[in-house]
């Protein structure tokens, strides 16, 4: 099962979303502006990415910018930062099973979904 952590104010989300319906792949949508993650939600997206947690966030942001980027933050206080401020989170991501992706730039969704 493909899920996509969705947010419906990005074009690249939206492109993502528009993707996988043309391609008549059954995905499970999460909005998570309004269904935002969890701490552990958030900990198995980044063990499914391999990479670490300041890779998926938004540091262009207006309130990153303005009350994150001056801190030096632990992993788990980057990720209480996403969980209370779900707009930092980079999107879309796309999972399948075990593994997970930025889709960024676009080509990178369809190599993913071709992937056995």
């Amino acid at each position: 099962m493909i899920q996509i952590l969705h947010n419906v104010s990005c074009s690249k989300s939206n492109a993502a979303v528009e993707m996988v319906s043309e391609n008549n792949i059954s995905c499970a949508i999460r909005n998570f502006i309004e269904n935002p993650l969890n701490a552990e939600e958030i900990k198995e997206v980044l063990k499914k990415l391999n990479r670490p947690v300041m890779d998926i966030v938004r540091t262009n942001e207006e309130i990153f910018q303005t009350k994150f980027a001056h801190k030096t933050m632990t992993e788990n206080e980057i990720i209480n930062m996403l969980v209370d401020n779900p707009i930092l989170l980079q999107r879309p991501i796309i999972i399948k099973d075990d593994k997970a992706i930025i889709g960024r730039p676009s080509h990178l969704i369809d190599e993913f979904l071709q992937e056995k």
